[in-house]
C-alpha cells in the first residue's frame, strides 16, 4: 500500500538509516524534544525485506547467484539464509559506514548486522568503510575479522563471509565515445554559442541536506 511504501521509504530508509549511517544523527526532533526510535516503522521495514525474499524465494533455483543492493533490504540477506541455507548471497552497501559510536545508537544494529552477515560476500565503496563495519562487528557482536592471502572474512554462522571494497565510477571509454557522436558535438556547438563568454555548470542533485547543495552554491559562486 502506499502507506507501507510511505513508512518504509520515508519514514525509515529516508529518516533513519540514511542520516544515521551518513553521521548525521539529531537527538532532537522538530518540536525541539529528544527523538525516540519509532518501532513501528523498524517493523514495516522488516515487512518489506519480507516480501522481497518471498519473491527471491520463489524465483530462485539451485545455483543462482543473488545480488542485493543497498541500505534499504539490510535484513534481506537473513530471510533468505534461512530459507535457502546453501545460496550464494552478495551484497552491496552504496553508502558510508559510520563510526561504530554513531552506528551502535541505532536500537536495531544487532538485527541489522546479523542480516548483512548472513550474505556471503559484502562490499563497500572504500575501506574506510570496511573499517566502520569491522568495528562495529568487534565491538556489538564481539566477531573478530581473519585475513587471507588479502581477503577479509569473517566467521558467522558457521560460514566464512568475504568483504570487498570495490570502488564505482564511470567508463571513460564509453564517456569518450559519446562526446563524439555527431548529435552531441551539434549540441556542444550551440550551447556554446548560446552562452559565449559566460560559465555553464550543470549538475544533478537530490534535494537532501546530506548532500551539501548550499556549499555546491557557494563555490559555484567563487569560480
Amino acid at each position: 500500500s502506499s502507506e507501507t511504501r510511505k513508512k518504509f521509504y520515508q519514514g525509515f530508509c529516508k529518516s533513519v538509516l540514511w542520516p544515521t549511517f551518513h553521521s548525521f544523527y539529531d537527538l532532537l526532533n522538530e518540536y525541539g524534544k529528544t527523538s525516540t526510535f519509532d518501532r513501528n516503522l523498524w517493523l514495516v521495514y522488516c515487512l518489506v525485506n519480507r516480501k522481497f525474499a518471498d519473491i527471491t524465494i520463489s524465483a530462485y533455483h539451485d545455483g543462482d547467484l543473488i545480488w542485493i543492493h543497498d541500505y534499504h533490504l539490510m535484513v534481506l540477506p537473513s530471510h533468505l539464509r534461512k530459507n535457502l541455507p546453501g545460496a550464494k548471497i552478495g551484497y552491496f552497501f552504496h553508502i558510508p559506514w559510520p563510526s561504530s559510536e554513531i552506528y551502535r545508537q541505532l536500537p536495531i544494529r544487532d538485527e541489522l548486522l546479523r542480516g548483512l552477515l548472513s550474505s556471503s560476500l559484502l562490499g563497500f565503496h572504500l575501506f574506510y568503510y570496511v573499517r566502520h563495519f569491522l568495528s562495529s562487528c568487534v565491538r556489538i557482536l564481539n566477531l573478530h575479522h581473519e585475513s587471507e592471502k588479502g581477503a577479509l572474512k569473517i566467521h558467522y554462522g558457521g560460514r566464512y563471509i568475504t568483504i570487498r571494497v570495490s570502488h564505482i565510477g564511470i567508463d571513460p571509454k564509453r564517456f569518450g565515445e559519446r562526446l563524439m557522436h555527431p548529435k552531441v558535438s551539434e549540441k556542444v556547438f550551440k550551447l556554446k554559442k548560446e552562452f559565449k563568454g559566460k560559465k555553464v555548470i550543470g549538475a544533478i542533485d537530490d534535494l537532501d541536506v546530506i548532500k551539501g547543495i548550499s556549499l555546491k552554491l557557494l563555490a559555484f559562486e567563487n569560480l
